[in-house]
């Protein structure tokens, strides 16, 4: 308690005390003007443009000489030919067909899912099958806990 009272008396003490931060200094007799009697107009002079690339001159000078011949001959490959058999066109295989399939499964915040699905195999006469599907959800609104 009594290290407030002294700490607040402190504060207050250094809250009302004057403080100078800016401070114009005395004017010390130098001047700060600057009179121009000629404005500054920087002027390149003329000069030789220089070729940076050196110039040669050879004198020496080589001439080629080629000789050659050329003797051009058939290339004859040896070859067999061998008869291809035809082609049997075959229809595609069908896709193995299941009669039904079950799917359980459940997710977060207690999610259930069921999907039940069957079906007859593959006929010439027809077919016939039966699909549900279930998916709901127990997550209740404004409140995180279950």
């Amino acid at each position: 308690m009594i290290k407030r009272n002294i700490i607040i008396s402190l504060l207050i003490t250094f809250a009302f005390l004057p403080a100078n931060a800016q401070v114009k200094k005395q004017d010390s007799g130098l001047k700060r003007e600057v009179t121009l009697y000629n404005p500054y107009k920087p002027i390149l002079p003329e000069a030789k443009k220089r070729s940076f690339l050196p110039e040669m001159s050879d004198t020496s000078k080589v001439r080629p000489d080629f000789h050659y011949n050329v003797r051009t001959t058939a290339f004859l490959p040896e070859y067999n030919i061998s008869p291809i058999k035809a082609a049997a066109l075959l229809p595609d295989p069908l896709a193995k067909l299941y009669k039904s399939y079950v799917k359980l499964g459940i997710g977060n915040y207690l999610t259930p899912l069921a999907e039940i699905s069957i079906t007859n195999e593959r006929s010439k006469k027809g077919a016939f099958g039966i699909y549900g599907r279930h998916f709901s959800s127990k997550l209740r609104l404004g409140s995180h806990h279950p």
